[in-house]
């Protein structure tokens, strides 16, 4: 029996690979985390999906398998333990003998949403980032009318922010107030009990420990989380799991699953450290060096143009506009990203 013991994400990507290499045009589908796991019980009838269950502690067993202990006093055994619960992830806590709080702060608070929504340009665009200084708005369809979106705002770790009512109120008025009229209408559509908001946390590439222990292995955001910046850390785990079960398919006993353990980590570790390090990196340059380019306006009534944005910054991002830059780079992170793992 194979255990996965994991902590969802709010929703992921999902490409195909194959299209990609027949070189035949293929779009991205966002998938809510409901939607996975209403589909993954439906794999086997022998699979089930228990929730509220909190994991205290694994233990590795002499002959092989793993006993998982839960606070209510109960455990399960299972050849295969997979810890997916999160950046917070009690599997990686104990396997590498540390604090589960030894996340660092990224600089950024994020505000998020669902709502009814449908932009115009729909049939064309299915996911849109709005960048601006120190602050920017995702918006991705999710179906069935509605949009995701995402609000990251660079404050202090310690900075308060406004909650519930008062929070849409402010994104829609004060952070995004002068912004593009469709940020504002997906945010004045969103109901009140339909957001959330959390500081974000990453770290850094995992070299010199272990993603696993025995009979249990880590995946995703448990081993290698990410900014959201790129929208990998769902996809990174997917990844995870299709080459963990290649290695898990490569053996005939369950003696050799730690073997097959080890050889999942070699084969993902040097991906899943570019994909955080880019992450990491756009969230840095958006933090610190992003600003909005520097441009030219007439204002109604008066003979001479002003500029809007002067500085070295606002100049430096209107030469990236001008020669391509933003578009180039972005091109050759996604052609890495989506290639096959």
């Amino acid at each position: 029996m194979m255990m996965v013991w994991c902590c969802c994400c709010c929703c992921c990507f999902v490409f195909c690979f194959v299209c990609r290499l027949l070189s035949v045009v293929c779009f991205g589908v966002v998938v809510p985390s409901s939607s996975c796991c209403s589909s993954s019980c439906c794999c086997s009838p022998t699979d089930k999906v228990t929730c509220g269950k909190t994991m205290v502690r694994y233990e590795n067993l002499a002959g092989g398998g793993v006993d998982v202990h839960y606070s209510d006093g109960s455990k399960e055994r299972a050849d295969l333990v997979v810890g997916a619960d999160g950046i917070w992830s009690q599997v990686r806590a104990q396997m590498h003998e540390e604090d589960k709080k030894t996340a660092t702060y990224s600089g950024f608070k994020v505000f998020a949403g669902i709502c009814e929504y449908t932009p115009h340009d729909i049939k064309e665009v299915g996911y849109k980032v709005f960048m601006g200084k120190k602050k920017y708005f995702v918006a991705t369809d999710i179906g069935k009318g509605r949009v995701q979106w995402y609000a990251f705002i660079g404050v202090d770790a310690n900075e308060e922010t406004p909650e519930g009512a008062e929070a849409l109120t402010w994104l829609h008025d004060d952070v995004f107030g002068e912004w593009t009229n469709e940020v504002r209408e997906i945010i004045a559509a969103t109901e009140v009990s339909a957001v959330e908001n959390r500081a974000l946390y990453d770290r850094p590439p995992q070299i010199t420990k272990s993603w696993s222990d025995g009979h249990v292995a880590l995946v995703g955001d448990a081993i290698h989380p990410m900014m959201p910046n790129l929208g990998q850390g769902g996809c990174m785990a997917i990844e995870d799991a299709f080459v963990l079960a290649d290695e898990l398919a490569k053996i005939d006993d369950k003696s050799r699953v730690p073997e097959a353990l080890r050889a999942y980590r070699w084969r993902r570790q040097v991906r899943t450290a570019a994909v955080q390090g880019l992450s990491r990196f756009g969230a840095e340059m958006l933090l610190r060096f992003f600003d909005h380019p520097m441009r030219v306006e007439m204002e109604e009534g008066k003979m001479m143009p002003r500029v809007v944005n002067f500085g070295y910054l606002g100049f430096l991002m209107a030469a990236w506009k001008v020669l391509g830059v933003l578009d180039t780079t972005f091109k050759l992170q996604f052609n890495y990203l989506f290639e096959e793992p």
